[in-house]
């Protein structure tokens, strides 16, 4: 037999040859499935990519177009039967400031101060401040997050809807009596007016007192503000 068919081994190239063949084109695509099914699933249940950082640290503005699609979380306004073009900041909340402001890290590695939309809680130097503090910590402290983002305030935080999971963490302060439905920048949200008339009819949190100072009077009566 022609001797360059044949190696030292004694093993036919041609066999030997047919051994390495490279996977075939479906395994990669099973395997981009795979990824893509495992994110939807944890974003679907947490509100955020946490599985492989890495990954996520390359891929997030991508993959959280994408996610916001799949999972209609961000591109459906079911209150308004209307389209939104919502964008979603991901992130591990690191320290909470007070009622209404945290501090979160991002995956690509940014600390980002952010403000909760169309909510006003007592300032730490009010009564039920701390408590206010306190129960959003509760809610959010060390967990990944996801931000509706609305807008940027003049202190340059960003001002967005928090949510855990598929729990709304604005809507949450409201309702236990932290935070006050803020009307002036959220004057047609109806949910946080229902929140507020529950928590008040309640007497939770806040609303024990027979007439509590709104936050925003109180920081034009305060000296030091």
């Amino acid at each position: 037999m022609n001797a360059r068919y044949w190696r030292w081994s004694g093993v036919p190239l041609a066999k030997r040859s047919s051994s390495r063949r490279k996977p075939p084109r479906r395994s990669w695509v099973f395997i981009g499935l795979l990824i893509i099914g495992v994110s939807v699933h944890q974003y679907s249940n947490d509100g955020v990519i946490s599985w492989h950082e890495p990954i996520v640290a390359e891929l997030q503005p991508k993959v959280r177009q994408w996610l916001s699609w799949l999972t209609n979380s961000g591109g459906y306004d079911s209150s308004s039967n209307q389209t939104t073009s919502e964008t979603h900041l991901l992130g591990h909340v690191a320290a909470v400031a007070d009622g209404d402001t945290l501090t979160l890290d991002t995956p690509l590695g940014d600390r980002v101060r952010v403000r909760l939309f169309g909510i006003d809680s007592p300032e730490s130097d009010q009564p039920y401040g701390r408590a206010a503090q306190s129960a959003l910590s509760g809610l959010v402290l060390g967990k990944n997050v996801s931000v509706i983002e609305r807008d940027v305030d003049q202190y340059g935080r960003v001002v967005g809807t928090v949510m855990v999971g598929e729990r709304d963490v604005n809507l949450e302060q409201v309702r236990s009596g932290f935070a006050w439905w803020y009307r002036d920048f959220a004057a047609n949200d109806l949910q946080l007016e229902a929140a507020e008339k529950e928590a008040r009819d309640a007497q939770r949190g806040l609303w024990r007192d027979r007439s509590p100072t709104p936050p925003w009077e109180w920081r034009r009566t305060s000296p030091n503000r």
